[in-house]
């Protein structure tokens, strides 16, 4: 019987297969049961390498190209797309078609080179095969180039999995390696089918197939955002980051969930639509083989010359590998985050929560002190300034939960010795312009009877000044030319570099967890654990003496997080996977992709796989541009609610690492959080602590997210009502329906 329960509030808001064998050895393991459906699909002439329950695998040796074959559902998945009947395509351009593999190199003159396989490796005859278990193993030889590419493909129960053989590769000749693009052409999609690729932009993003938009650029985003250490002297934009290093393709036959498996902190994820260089639609991975950057050499003067910088080193990991799931006819986003998220937990890495909450908390971002350029007798002098004291902090603590806010994590960043910007905090010293350690104790005790979350941060990822026993040239991330690389934020309207601010420079990774084994000693913090904000997003490799690539500092950040945990609950900002699952609570996830030219629609991927297992809020709702989209879009996700609160000296962040926290007076705005926090809790107590199994687009601008107890929350952000299910969803509000079996 279904239930439905106006709980309506308009809140005035802006808110193919049978394959001949070629001299290669049977494949060792037999399906459970034959299926009758394969003797009926068109193989176009290949072999049989590999079966499961579910999927068969056929290969060509000759041009490298595969089908994968799903047995219940008849779906068949290409690594290159039929274009013998395209007419509109030339010859030169299905040739292109016909790769799986797309390669970058320098040459011998340090200039950028670009070949495909069919063309520089199988149409020269450097192409060959040999039986792997249960699938097959191609060895791609760039003739002309000196380059060998071996690529693995096997067969699992419910999947396809590929590898780049990293300890395989050869370079003869002169040239060197950088990019490796695998299977560009999977699953493509010609200018007439319909469907949509997913992409971990931010919260995660659609790309419609043929969707006209062929004139702008493709969309190409690192895994785990850039890499920091390679300076940039101006942005192109400011964008969210890929979260998770995943991709989808969703067609009327069914869907395909791309998986990084191995070299994620290498991956980079592309897509094209129809009409541009790639000709089809398309979506897949590419990886970076060999870290380099580039140099200017006399900049000062008109001499002035870049040079290209490549790593002495590969990199450090056994394969790249992606495994390719196919989903069933009719799946879609939501269907993939789903999987995902079960892959992630049986695979251990997804883990609940240890501390399960009644309500949903409210996260409070607060900062203790930041240092500001000021003057004494007219004599230029860097001025301490409180921005929220140890007393001010109990203060707010105590407001808070008055006003009727009864969940709070409180996160406090800038309290030790120098605020902001001070030494590494391995002394056990406090600044003096928030009070003493006992004020600070005070605080902890306060936080304590109020029974809040309380989280000193501490950040371990930027250097700002020496002492403590850490110095720039001992302590810091060195790019390929050895140097420490000077950090600085840019203008948000000119996107260069804003030389107003002081810059800074990266701590070495190497470093993180002594760090923190220091400060536990030294602070002997009772506390409910720490605030690791930067350690969720922030990934850069370290070439200095022992030299560290980003594969390696992902296992060292791991560490370091996983460290922490041991003392209590962890908080990071914004996290990437690793940092997500080695995280308890998930502070400012994004709500939108980055807007891209290319994409279409923004999809709460990263809140389904999170839902249900780990806490995390939405961006900061007082320095957003719509208070009342933010509460909508907290509902939407399952989020919690996030503010920026501070006690005093408002107007003195411009100028310092956190000049974006303005607005921040606490008792401007503890009146709207309280009534978004009563608001939201009604919601959650329909939906709890339970997981997101569903979200669709109703209409524009209406979206509707389900959970796994039967309750669903429909919000409307456009101006005007929609009905829903016999029900109104208001215009700038929401609707709640439950279903009861």
């Amino acid at each position: 019987m279904k239930k439905t329960f106006a709980f309506m509030v308009a809140l005035g808001l802006f808110c193919q297969l049978t394959f001949r064998v070629f001299a290669v050895p049977e494949t060792t393991s037999a399906p459970e049961k034959q299926i009758t459906a394969a003797a009926a699909v068109q193989t176009d002439g290949m072999d049989m390498v590999g079966e499961s329950k579910l999927l068969q695998l056929y290969a060509d040796s000759k041009t490298g190209a595969f089908i994968l074959y799903q047995k219940d559902t008849g779906a068949i998945w290409r690594s290159n797309p039929d274009t013998a009947s395209d007419d509109s395509l030339g010859q030169g351009k299905k040739r292109l078609l016909e790769s799986q593999l797309e390669i970058r190199y320098y040459d011998a003159k340090s200039m950028s080179q670009e070949r495909v396989s069919k063309i520089a490796s199988v149409n020269k005859n450097g192409l060959s095969a040999e039986k792997a278990e249960n699938g097959i193993i191609f060895r791609y030889s760039f003739v002309s180039e000196g380059i060998s590419i071996p690529i693995q493909y096997t067969l699992q129960e419910d999947h396809l999995q590929v590898s780049v053989l990293i300890d395989q590769i050869e370079e003869t000749a002169e040239n060197r390696l950088i990019d490796i693009s695998l299977l560009p052409y999977f699953g493509a999609a010609n200018t007439t089918e319909q469907g949509y690729f997913f992409v971990p932009d931010g919260s995660g993003s659609l790309i419609h197939f043929n969707n006209g938009k062929y004139n702008g650029s493709a969309y190409q985003q690192k895994v785990y955002g850039e890499d920091l250490i390679v300076a940039q002297e101006r942005l192109d934009y400011f964008s969210e980051t890929a979260k998770f290093p995943v991709l989808g393709i969703s067609k009327n036959s069914g869907s395909v969930l791309s998986v990084v498996q191995d070299g994620a902190a290498f991956a980079q994820v592309n897509a094209y639509v129809a009409g541009m260089k790639k000709n089809y639609n398309v979506a897949y991975f590419s990886f970076n083989y060999r870290p380099y950057d580039t140099v200017m050499l006399d900049s000062s003067s008109s001499r002035a010359k870049e040079v290209v910088v490549l790593s002495e080193k590969k990199a450090q990991c056994d394969a790249f590998t992606v495994d390719y799931y196919p989903l069933g006819t009719g799946s879609g986003y939501s269907d993939m985050a789903l999987k995902y998220k079960e892959l992630l937990i049986s695979e251990g890495s997804l883990t609940k929560t240890a501390e399960q909450h009644q309500d949903l908390p409210v996260y409070i971002n607060s900062y203790g002190a930041v240092k500001k350029k000021g003057s004494f007798l007219w004599i230029p002098v860097d001025v301490m300034k409180p921005l929220t004291t140890y007393q001010d902090a109990a203060k707010m603590i105590t407001d808070l939960k008055a006003a009727g806010i009864a969940d709070i994590v409180f996160s406090y960043e800038g309290w030790t010795a120098g605020g902001m910007t001070g030494k590494m905090p391995v002394k056990g010293k406090y600044e003096s312009v928030l009070g003493n350690k006992k004020d600070f104790q005070t605080l902890l005790q306060t936080a304590k009877e109020n029974e809040i979350t309380f989280l000193p941060g501490i950040n371990l990822t930027d250097f700002y000044q020496s002492g403590n026993g850490y110095a720039k040239g001992s302590s810091t991330a060195k790019n390929l030319n050895k140097s420490p690389s000077l950090q600085y934020r840019y203008s948000p309207f000119s996107l260069v570099k804003d030389l107003e601010t002081a810059p800074y420079y990266l701590f070495s990774p190497r470093l993180y967890s002594e760090v923190l084994q220091k400060f536990y000693k030294k602070y002997h913090l009772n506390t409910d654990g720490i605030s690791l904000k930067a350690l969720g997003y922030k990934l850069y490799s370290d070439s200095g003496k022992e030299g560290y690539d980003r594969g390696e500092i992902l296992e060292l950040v791991t560490d370091a997080l996983n460290q922490a945990a041991e003392s209590g609950s962890v908080l990071t900002k914004s996290a990437n996977l690793y940092a997500a699952c080695a995280s308890d609570y998930i502070s400012e996830v994004p709500v939108s992709s980055s807007g891209y030219d290319i994409t279409d629609q923004s999809v709460p991927f990263y809140q389904i796989v999170m839902s249900g297992y780990k806490n995390y809020s939405i961006p900061s709702v007082n320095l957003s541009y719509d208070t009342d989209f933010c509460l909508l879009k907290a509902m939407e996700t399952g989020s919690s609610l996030t503010f920026d609160f501070n006690a005093q000296n408002f107007e003195d962040t411009a100028g310092t690492p956190i000049e974006s926290v303005y607005n921040s007076n606490y008792n401007d705005w503890i009146g709207l959080a309280a009534e978004q926090s009563k608001i939201l809790n009604d919601v959650y107590q329909k939906t709890g602590n339970h997981c997101i199994v569903g979200h669709s687009s109703l209409a524009e601008n209406v979206y509707c997210t389900s959970f796994e107890n039967g309750t669903s929350v429909a919000v409307n952000y456009s101006d005007q009502d929609f009905v829903f299910e016999g029900q109104n969803v208001p215009a700038k509000g929401y609707c709640l329906f439950s279903t009861e079996k």
